[in-house]
């Protein structure tokens, strides 16, 4: 399927009835794994959006009865349906929102279920909430993913870490969280899963633990002192232990410096994504957290999505889909230098106050 985004009648055309076949294959039990293959290969390609929609009741059935009764070759490619579905329909997936819920909710608290489905689940179920649900359903799903936050049976290790990562991404999207909560109450979990045997574990808690720095101090009339946090970050970050694998140790080195210079330091945040004739910038945790959930679903198709998918760029604000002759002015490097000066002083004076205040609490 090589065709994307703004392409010929014919190649979409193409794309169209390649989607119509494997739909129908859906239904035979011998090709349901391959079709549910293509299906997601189709829609993280390309933006279909359209199309979608007059086949978003047929796709949402095959993906929650393949998750309901499905095994695991059949599980992990439905839940990834829904969250592909979700994204070519954006907000008007919230009718199907109430449908799907109950059942990945139920999947993933089943104790028989293989680890890495329910983790599959839990992740769909936090994404198809960040598209669709209201702050209620943010808010229960969050509860009910701190309850998962810690296991000591290395087997639910991937559970642990994709609860961690799916709340973070549903607190970056939620407008007022409760101050009193996120100390209180999570820290305090997300302090023991950054000391958990599994190295995914510890980077997603670190992370997470970023995102609640940065929703938390985002008040520079308040700020909250994470010393101990700090403590427990440069430990991992000197981490030298025979008992965690070298692998493990360069990998959590490198995350966890970034939450610790973030935390610690105020170093913030600053990642560049070209796609097409356009830059999408991560300035902040909670972008980079939706930006890194939206590109485990799409994966190589995240690009084209940004690019024509209108849900996405209203999500990242990226303005409107540019027209497919549309050629972007450069400007001159004066005119560049200018603004991007203009842009450095502004972040540097918010820096600097946010230092004096949070050097008065250290």
């Amino acid at each position: 399927f090589g065709a994307s985004g703004g392409e010929t009648e014919n190649a979409q055309l193409d794309i169209e009835n390649a989607l119509v076949d494997a739909i129908e294959e859906l239904y035979d039990k011998r090709m349901k794994v391959s079709a549910l293959e293509t299906v997601n290969k189709i829609l993280s390609k390309h933006v279909i959006t359209e199309f979608v929609q007059k086949r978003q009741e047929t796709l949402a059935s095959h993906a929650e009865k393949f998750v309901k009764r499905g095994q695991q070759k059949e599980l992990q490619p439905s839940a990834k349906l829904m969250s592909l579905l979700f994204i070519q329909l954006g907000t008007d997936s919230s009718r199907l929102y109430p449908e799907l819920k109950p059942t990945l909710l139920a999947r993933l608290r089943d104790a028989s279920l293989n680890p890495s489905c329910r983790a599959s689940c839990i992740s769909t179920l936090g994404f198809l909430t960040f598209v669709a649900g209201d702050s209620p359903d943010t808010t229960e799903i969050m509860e009910t993913l701190e309850n998962y936050f810690y296991f000591t049976d290395s087997k639910l290790d991937c559970v642990i870490s994709a609860s961690l990562s799916t709340w973070s991404l549903l607190l970056s999207a939620l407008q007022t969280p409760r101050r009193d909560k996120l100390i209180y109450e999570v820290l305090p979990k997300l302090k023991k899963s950054l000391g958990h045997n599994n190295v995914d574990v510890r980077i997603a808690a670190g992370e997470t633990i970023a995102l609640v720095c940065e929703i938390l101090n985002s008040d520079t009339d308040d700020i909250y002192a994470f010393d101990d946090i700090c403590t427990m970050l440069e430990a991992l970050v000197a981490d030298s232990s025979k008992r965690h694998a070298k692998k493990d140790r360069a990998q959590q080195r490198s995350a966890i410096r970034d939450v610790l210079h973030y935390i610690k330091d105020d170093q913030e945040v600053e990642e560049a994504v070209k796609f097409g004739q356009e830059t999408l910038g991560i300035d902040c945790w909670a972008r980079r957290v939706q930006y890194n959930h939206v590109r485990s679903v799409l994966g190589s198709g995240t690009n084209t999505h940004l690019q024509s998918n209108e849900f996405l760029r209203e999500v990242f604000e990226l303005g409107k889909v540019l027209p497919p002759d549309f050629k972007m002015e450069k400007g001159s490097r004066s005119e560049r230098n200018y603004y991007n000066n203009l842009a450095s002083k502004a972040r540097n004076r918010v820096r600097s106050v946010q230092r004096d205040k949070r050097a008065d609490v250290y």
